[in-house]
């Protein structure tokens, strides 16, 4: 197994220094504020957690769960400098690398149900050694089978000095919201629908609100009721429990089926994004894949739903099982 020290990390960053970049990871035109309701913004942050365990703060002898890069020592290598392209900090623990890497490729998928990398390739002594770089998929179209165009807004041409910038499809690295979830244009149709309706009531009521209007004869509590319900059902297939463990709308065999399906969400979003890094590392001949052990799989998790259903588990087991993935 080849351990990421330090050395790694300094010989990365020297091959990076004279890579060219295509792709814009950023328009600052478009960096402002986004205007949306906070069930939105709750879903989106809730999406990508517990994806995988926060492993950096456990001690190494008592985890449960170990990943690692498999194959010979010279792939490993090179494979380790790519994958590291894709974590938001620096590890030199296998099992915390490939942690950190699925849950920031987790938490930037859960902005747009999509993310793209320019993969990006030097020349050493060894070889070809590939690296990563996020970019933007706003304003990005995908001509299928020949490149990606980004279409640069007005007020940043000047600053980029294009007015849309071009990758070949074989230098991008997608990553989408997995079939089993919906896909990316469901995971869409999601934040659209939570961001039609606001929690707070509708518009006249909020208006009259900052008007101090009297509401009198406007039932908002069954708005809020409806609400609920609504919101519950447009993410019935994440098992987003709204922040709630209990709830007065619901009974307990439904918040435990919730409880388990968003467990069964996250495993699917889990396995998705091993296979997508997996098959990345054999589209560019590396002999290597990344395992995870010690996490129930998508699969065991709909058997524990199926057991709680047919009344062969009680409650508390199915949480002593999984409260800890």
């Amino acid at each position: 197994m080849v351990s990421i020290g330090r050395s790694l990390r300094e010989k990365r960053k020297d091959f990076r220094k004279n890579l060219r970049v295509k792709m814009a990871n950023h328009f600052p035109s478009l960096s402002g504020p986004r205007h949306e309701d906070s069930f939105a913004h709750m879903f989106k942050e809730d999406m990508h957690l517990g994806v995988m365990p926060y492993v950096s703060l456990s001690p190494k002898e008592g985890r449960k769960i170990k990943c690692a890069f498999n194959g010979e020592k010279s792939q490993v290598e090179k494979a380790i400098y790519l994958v590291s392209d894709f974590a938001q900090y620096d590890k030199t623990d296998p099992t915390e690398l490939v942690c950190d890497v699925i849950n920031h490729i987790a938490f930037n998928l859960s902005w747009e149900g999509k993310v793209y990398y320019e993969l990006l390739k030097a020349e050493t002594e060894s070889g070809t050694q590939y690296f990563a770089r996020y970019f933007t998929c706003q304003r990005v179209l995908k001509i299928p089978g020949l490149f990606y165009i980004q279409f640069v807004p007005k007020r940043d041409q000047e600053h980029l000095k294009a007015k849309y910038l071009r990758c070949d499809i074989n230098d991008v690295f997608e990553v989408s919201i997995p079939k089993l979830l919906g896909g990316t244009k469901t995971y869409k149709n999601i934040l659209l629908g939570l961001n039609r309706y606001s929690h707070l009531g509708p518009r006249f009521f909020q208006d009259n609100l900052s008007e101090e209007l009297r509401n009198a004869d406007y039932d908002f509590s069954d708005y809020r009721r409806q609400h609920f319900i609504y919101t519950l059902s447009i993410t019935r297939t994440w098992g987003w429990t709204v922040r709630q463990l209990a709830n007065e709308y619901s009974n307990e065999f439904f918040q435990v089926y919730r409880f388990i399906t968003r467990k069964w969400a996250t495993a699917i979003l889990r396995e998705h994004i091993l296979k997508s890094m997996n098959s990345l590392l054999k589209r560019l001949n590396l002999d290597v894949t990344i395992s995870i052990e010690g996490l129930k799989t998508a699969e065991e998790i709909l058997v524990l739903r199926q057991s709680v259903c047919a009344g062969k588990l009680d409650f508390p087991e199915v949480f002593d099982q999984l409260s800890n993935l």
